[in-house]
């Protein structure tokens, strides 16, 4: 956890972003794909998607299927 509140201190610094979505998918029914763990943090900003809400699933409409 500690590296993720790094991270997102140093993606505000540098790119003013203040917002973020932070997840990591835990387990094959959740969409995790490769056994190990890597988390992601997304800086978001007013207006980059539609609608917000639903949070990491969704931030990215077009990454949400992986087998496309």
């Amino acid at each position: 956890m500690e590296a993720i509140w790094h991270m997102q201190d140093y993606l505000s610094r540098t790119l003013g972003v203040m917002d973020f979505n932070v997840g990591w998918n835990n387990g094959e029914y959740a969409g995790q794909t490769v056994n190990h763990f890597h988390c992601h943090i997304i800086p978001r900003r007013l207006g980059d998607t539609d609608n917000p809400r639903g949070g990491i699933r969704g931030c990215i409409p077009e990454k949400m299927n992986y087998k496309a």
